[in-house]
């Protein structure tokens, strides 16, 4: 068995025992204690620390807006912007469906969404179907209207909202939470394009440093899990997803057991109440418990929201203390929240790289940034916490996460709830920490997955630790990026 020997180097080892090395020596695809290296890379004073952990992300997302027109606030900042970034990609010539994502209607001149007539400035022939920055709306021209069904006769889906034109009732484009809707009438790529686009996510989410990911598609099925296990394998990021409701565990192959997570439920406001209640969402869990799921994770970003997680996290603790429970996002937490969560022994997934790309879009809509993301307030209570990107809604940069995180800087270089920083070495154990708040370290035993960056990010200025050059990621000891030839 081949030892490796990686010297040279300023290894964080994000114990507090044993804080830091010089070296790192990998066998089997763990790091060792001692032992003689066949082979030695000297690192030239490069720091090393732990894989960066992505634990929640969606991965064919991913590759959907790689295959779009960049519409971000980077890239266009008015309608006449947006229309001219798309018909730079019309002019590729075809009658597909062109695709746009990431723009904001807060953050671009006219302060509101494109509707139809806008992208039919971009083509009445091909249909266009342009997604917001949240994924939570969407805006078509009158062709993709036509294509989707949509008329003003259309009853909305369960949740969704059909924008309509006040005077004649006919649907003006922009559809509200009908993702789901959409892509069921969308043309179906074959498994193969899933299996080549996942890969082509994983291996971008590489690229960052991440060594582990968890694809946090509310909708994934047995299927979709299949996909990804045809892609999981040596050369990319460890990786799980989530489930939808309803999928018995028991019955999936083996190696599609191994890599089922939790069971994800979208907890969201229709209209002004909550999508489920809480008796409601104890008998999901406890179905869902039955069904052999680990535990269930919950979107939840509206201090509401948050406050039935919790709900149901205290109740399934008392009779389930072996079904797990999670917290997709908890955005907008207030210190009741959190002492409601800390009670409930729910972990939190977190997204401060949300602070730097939607920090200017929070201060314009007018939100509170005192309980936004309060990475402060968390690290203070005991609730386990961990990251994740979800990209391609955020950056999927683990170090533009830790930036923002000890800033509190938007892209516009805005503070954004600046009492809630926290220290950089915090961030940094925040991005290498498993879902239910494990450290990942770099000791023997432990899987040798690690990153070799050209920069330490704690001696590193907070805001610029994003400007660090991932050199090298690593998952049990095998290099996965960049690729060999």
């Amino acid at each position: 068995m081949r030892v490796v020997r990686f010297e040279n180097a300023n290894l964080l080892t994000l114990d507090h025992q044993i804080p830091a090395e010089t070296g790192l020596l990998v066998s089997g695809g763990r790091i060792q204690s001692s032992g003689t290296a066949d082979q030695v890379h000297d690192l030239g004073g490069a720091t090393i620390v732990p894989g960066f952990v992505d634990n929640h992300c969606h991965l064919l997302v991913m590759a959907s807006w790689e295959a779009s027109v960049d519409c971000s606030p980077e890239r266009v900042d008015s309608i006449n912007g947006l229309i001219s970034a798309l018909s730079d990609a019309a002019l590729s010539g075809g009658s597909d469906w062109l695709f746009g994502a990431g723009y904001d209607d807060l953050l671009i001149a006219e302060r509101r969404h494109p509707m139809a007539t806008d992208l039919d400035r971009v083509s009445t022939d091909r249909p266009i179907l342009l997604t917001h920055g949240s994924g939570h709306a969407h805006v078509v021209n009158t062709k993709g209207l036509a294509l989707l069904g949509i008329t003003a006769s259309t009853e909305e889906s369960p949740g969704g909202t059909i924008d309509r034109i006040a005077v004649t009732g006919e649907p003006s484009g922009l559809l509200l939470e009908m993702g789901e809707h959409i892509s069921a009438l969308l043309p179906s790529r074959s498994e193969g394009d899933q299996v080549s686009a996942i890969g082509g996510s994983l291996l971008r989410l590489a690229s960052m440093g991440v060594t582990s990911a968890t694809d946090a598609g509310h909708t994934n099925d047995a299927s979709r899990l299949g996909v990804i296990v045809a892609t999981a394998g040596p050369g990319l990021p460890r990786v799980r997803a989530m489930l939808a409701p309803g999928i018995e565990r028991n019955v999936l192959r083996e190696d599609q057991a191994l890599l089922a997570d939790y069971t994800k439920v979208m907890l969201t406001r229709s209209g002004v109440a909550l999508s489920h209640g809480l008796d409601e969402l104890r008998e999901l869990a406890i179905s869902e418990h039955h069904l052999g799921a680990p535990g269930i994770a919950m979107h939840a970003v509206e201090p509401e929201a948050i406050h039935l997680a919790a709900e149901l996290g205290i109740s399934l603790a008392r009779d389930r203390p072996d079904f797990g429970v999670r917290i997709e996002h908890a955005s907008e937490a207030g210190s009741s929240n959190i002492e409601a969560v800390a009670r409930s022994g729910a972990a939190v997934v977190t997204q401060p790289g949300f602070i730097w790309s939607r920090g200017d879009r929070y201060v314009a809509a007018g939100t509170p940034t005192d309980a936004l993301y309060p990475l402060r307030s968390w690290f203070a209570s005991p609730v386990p916490l961990a990251y994740g990107s979800d990209a391609p809604y955020g950056s999927m940069s683990p170090l533009m996460a830790i930036q923002a995180a000890a800033s509190r800087c938007s892209r516009s270089g805005r503070l954004v709830g600046g009492d809630q920083t926290i220290e950089v070495l915090d961030a940094l154990r925040l991005v290498t920490r498993r879902a239910d708040g494990t450290q990942h370290k770099l000791l023997p035993g432990e899987p040798a997955d690690f990153v070799v960056l050209s920069n330490n990010p704690i001696t590193t200025a907070p805001d610029r630790i994003s400007e660090i050059e991932v050199i090298a990621t690593y998952a049990a000891g095998r290099k996965i990026w960049p690729l060999e030839n």
